[in-house]
């Protein structure tokens, strides 16, 4: 076991910034540095950004966290990275981006992966494309801009433009959407198979960290740079939830629920399920509704005070008054589909149930959390109904740090939720020092780095009030 002088770096390539953070072998967070950068839609469901952005981010957030902990960085043992997901990027032989990239809020390839999901059918291939994956995504790029796919040289996805970065290396793990590259698939979506990045276990060193790379932001060269995975897989790692049976809830603008899976989840139903590969032949699968872009909607129609939308210092004073209030909000009922239902049924989006004229502010906030938390216990539901029950429920983001929607979610769910100590960038150290050898399989360093803080727990009461309401 390492030192606890040693440290693990990570990097989260986000939508909307790069965050880099360094942790102990541990697990607990030493400091954190953030770069955003802009996202642009030129086009109806276009949700775009530049690579170059993203890099000059990533040397901002290095450079500063290099500038301020000089003896922390030179400690660093292990690098792991994480980003957002299917953020699709082609690259020329000289490593330069053929283009902006999609992010993974681009919604314009949809089509293609339905497209895509009957092509294999048709050829009997059992290959699992998910609704918006890289996959139907290269398909889309393929057709949209045939010059750039012609002669691109690598096909990367956000993170493994990092590791390229990082190391000189081309990596990927079956958070891409595949375990293996089917010669069948490659052709079908444009591509041939020695443009696409060799996939390796998330666990495994990608590489090694370049020489100049580690003495621009005072870093030790060779460190090992983990291969890593995506930043939804990264907070089931970072709260512990890796094995069957164990769900993750992340309520962030978006609420996600993810499980640890034996087999995917079918894609034609009216829920927004998702499902990808995870690690051996285990996946993730579940479904997101909007969670605190709820919030914000609900801030920016009252005109209250700005802020994030998770951070409980703008609802204070509307909290007391909104957990006063008995399950139910006195009849006032909240759907929270505020981009419609799911891909399809495009016709079902929020609405407010039972509003009355002696309804006040916190009864809106209060009917926001119990809509939300309601429309992810159908998730759970959902998962149930198709064999596959949870039985350890955790929970990460922003949204969690407010107590009384925590409550809720425990008294919908009627089942404990455990808090731990990180996000998905605790998700990335703990992946990174596996990698780096400091611990032996996954398993044994959550055990070693993620930490329990809190177990929400409901009174009968308020379980059996919210299975009325439910």
């Amino acid at each position: 076991m390492a030192g606890r002088a040693d440290h693990l770096l990570t990097i989260d390539l986000g939508t909307t910034s790069c965050k880099v953070s360094l942790f102990t072998t541990d697990g607990l967070l030493v400091a954190s540095s953030q770069a955003g950068y802009p996202l642009r839609s030129p086009e109806p469901g276009a949700a775009e950004q530049d690579p170059a952005d993203w890099q000059a981010a990533l040397w901002q957030a290095l450079e500063r966290m290099a500038v301020d902990r000089p003896a922390d960085m030179r400690a660093v043992v292990g690098i792991g990275p994480t980003a957002q997901m299917n953020a699709v990027v082609l690259l020329d032989d000289a490593g330069q981006a053929l283009g902006p990239a999609q992010s993974s809020m681009d919604q314009r390839a949809v089509a293609h992966g339905t497209w895509l999901r009957a092509e294999l059918l048709q050829r009997d291939l059992s290959i699992y494309v998910g609704r918006n994956s890289t996959c139907g995504r290269l398909a889309w790029m393929h057709d949209r801009y045939p010059d750039r796919a012609a002669t691109c040289a690598h096909v990367l996805e956000a993170r493994g433009l990092v590791i390229y970065w990082l190391t000189g290396e081309l990596a990927a793990d079956a958070s891409i959407g595949v375990r293996a590259w089917d010669p069948e698939l490659v052709r079908l979506v444009g591509f041939t198979p020695e443009k696409m990045p060799p996939i390796y276990p998330l666990w495994q060193a990608a590489g090694r960290l370049r020489a100049d790379v580690a003495k621009k932001f005072g870093l030790l060269p060779g460190v090992p740079v983990a291969v890593g995975t995506g930043d939804g897989a990264c907070a089931n790692v970072a709260v512990g939830a890796i094995g069957p049976g164990q769900g993750c809830f992340t309520l962030g603008t978006t609420g996600v629920v993810r499980c640890v899976l034996e087999s995917p989840l079918p894609i034609t139903e009216v829920l927004p399920t998702f499902s990808f590969p995870f690690m051996e032949t285990l996946w993730l699968g579940g479904a997101l509704y909007p969670a605190s872009a709820c919030l914000q909607w609900l801030r920016a129609l009252l005109r209250l005070p700005d802020g994030p939308a998770d951070d409980p210092a703008w609802l204070e004073p509307l909290l007391p008054a909104a957990a006063a209030l008995p399950p139910g909000t006195e009849g006032l009922i909240f759907l929270p589909f505020l981009f419609g239902l799911g891909p399809a049924d495009g016709e079902t989006y929020a609405s407010l149930h039972g509003l009355r004229y002696a309804h006040k502010t916190e009864h809106l906030l209060r009917a926001t959390f119990e809509g939300t938390a309601c429309a992810m216990r159908s998730v759970a539901d959902y998962l149930e109904s198709r064999g596959h029950a949870v039985r350890d429920w955790r929970a990460t983001g922003g949204g969690m740090r407010i107590a009384l929607w925590r409550q809720i979610i425990a008294a919908v769910l009627g089942r404990p939720i455990v808090l731990t100590n990180g996000d998905s960038s605790l998700g990335a150290a703990v992946i990174g020092a596996v990698a780096a050898g400091l611990y032996p399989d996954l398993t044994e360093a959550v055990a070693g780095m993620v930490q329990v803080q809190h177990e929400e727990t409901s009174s009968a009461a308020d379980v059996s009030a919210y299975q009325k309401v439910y």
